[in-house]
């Protein structure tokens, strides 16, 4: 029986020790958005927790900013010099993200259509 015991956490410890591993390793892939990014982290910061692992709210928002593509560069800047990390949350982040992607795909299209404007005259 304590061999069955022994080998439960040692399986436990594994599967924490590579979620943590997965954890710091952690970026977002070319070619997805942040939604899919999000969901990927979600799934991952909640194994931990069940797991035993406890997040800071900061340290969350902090790894995302550390995990976004080099695109997404100039708002990470931003982002780190304006926000207050013990009162921004990783919803308002990701809302944030979100929100700015949009924003940039507006402006595209609207000088797309800008172009094709000057183009038919």
């Amino acid at each position: 029986m304590d061999l069955t015991y022994e080998s439960t956490n040692q399986v436990k410890e594994l599967k924490a020790n590579l979620l943590v591993r997965d954890f710091e390793l952690f970026e977002m892939k070319p070619g997805k958005n942040i939604a899919e990014m999000s969901t990927r982290f979600t799934n991952l910061v909640n194994l931990l927790k069940a797991l035993g692992k406890s997040f800071k709210e900061a340290e969350l928002v902090k790894k995302i900013l550390r995990s976004l593509l080099k695109s997404w560069e100039t708002k990470t800047i931003v982002i780190f010099y304006t926000k207050d990390f013990t009162r921004y949350t990783y919803d308002e982040l990701i809302g944030s993200l979100i929100a700015h992607k949009i924003i940039l795909k507006k402006e595209i299209i609207k000088k797309e259509k800008g172009k094709k404007s000057i183009s038919l005259k």
